[in-house]
């Protein structure tokens, strides 16, 4: 398919509105015969605005691309209008969004596009968690901005965008004010952007340095990093999950592990049992996550697997699973 906004094909997304279709198509026939009430008729004449306002995001990205110049503040509202909607081109339309935003400005411009980059990074766009981390670590005087802005770039990693997985990579090798630089997520982070093509992380730099902890769990000297992503253990929690592969047992690693797991801050699995989207080194015999200290008051989330991750009605609504298609 060609992109009239540009952008390369999200094959996700296109087999989401596939499938939006066929169960529309099928509502309609099944009102039919049930009803004797034939399916509405689109219009051609019906304005493209029309359109927009009826809940089509992409008409709302084409209505305000004829507004931007003459009208820029109808045509935020088109696409503020098209975020909010449901669909394919509704990330888009809070990218386009909050873009218009900051070009229009105002006291309350950055705070506006903060917004809707929020709203298209939870519908999974990548671009919007990456754009999203641009704006939260310009904001030096949030203590947790650095914290956010590395998450978000850790999501927008795992839906897909190895810049991000670089820009994670860099932020991570890099001292914060209240945190150590991780050298060895670092370089499971840029071994990630350069396997997905972007040849300026190949040449990261590895030192070799080795961790004696993650935040204050032990690892072994023969525990092994080998991936770093976004989760949500607990509702409403999202987290940086740093996996690590051991050649000790799971029943090893269980009663080494005894305190951060009791607190929540571990999960042990066998290596051929690991969840979705973790693939361990082939001679892992257990593996560990680690994540930082949860909030005392959050609940669980389920583990994602595909029959969940596939039923966003399958999860509590303070819980979030990525798509298929980016782990």
């Amino acid at each position: 398919p060609s992109f009239p906004f540009g952008g390369e094909p999200d094959t996700f997304g296109i087999t989401g509105a596939m499938i939006e279709a066929a169960c529309g198509h099928l509502g309609q026939q099944w009102i039919e015969d049930l009803t004797g009430l034939a399916p509405p008729v689109v219009k051609d004449d019906v304005p493209v605005a029309d359109h927009c306002r009826a809940g089509d995001a992409q008409a709302c990205l084409a209505a305000a691309a004829d507004l931007r110049a003459s009208d820029p503040q109808a045509a935020l509202g088109l696409l503020m209008r098209g975020c909010h909607s449901l669909g394919l081109f509704a990330s888009a339309s809070c990218v386009s969004a909050a873009d218009l935003a900051l070009e229009i400005g105002g006291d309350l411009a950055e705070g506006q596009a903060s917004l809707l980059l929020q709203d298209g990074c939870a519908a999974h766009d990548a671009t919007a968690c990456a754009r999203s981390a641009t704006l939260s670590l310009a904001n030096e005087g949030d203590p947790t901005s650095w914290t956010d802005a590395y998450r978000l770039r850790l999501r927008a990693c795992d839906l897909g965008s190895a810049q991000a997985c670089l820009d994670a990579a860099d932020q991570i090798g890099t001292a914060a004010k209240d945190r150590p630089a991780s050298p060895m997520r670092a370089r499971v982070l840029a071994a990630r952007a350069c396997a997905a093509g972007l040849q300026a992380a190949c040449t990261h730099t590895d030192d070799g340095t080795r961790e004696p902890a993650i935040g204050d769990v032990a690892l072994d000297p023969r525990d092994t990093i080998f991936d770093v992503r976004w989760g949500m253990w607990f509702e409403g929690q999202a987290t940086e999950v740093v996996w690590i592969a051991s050649p000790a047992t799971k029943a090893e690693l269980e009663q080494r592990l005894a305190s951060p797991m009791a607190t929540g801050r571990a999960r042990v699995y066998e290596a051929t049992d690991a969840p979705p989207g973790v693939r361990p080194p082939a001679d892992a015999v257990a593996i560990f996550g680690v994540i930082d200290a949860p909030h005392p008051d959050r609940r669980p989330c389920p583990v994602c697997p595909a029959e969940i991750r596939d039923n966003p009605f399958m999860v509590p609504s303070s819980c979030t699973c990525l798509p298929v298609s980016a782990r």
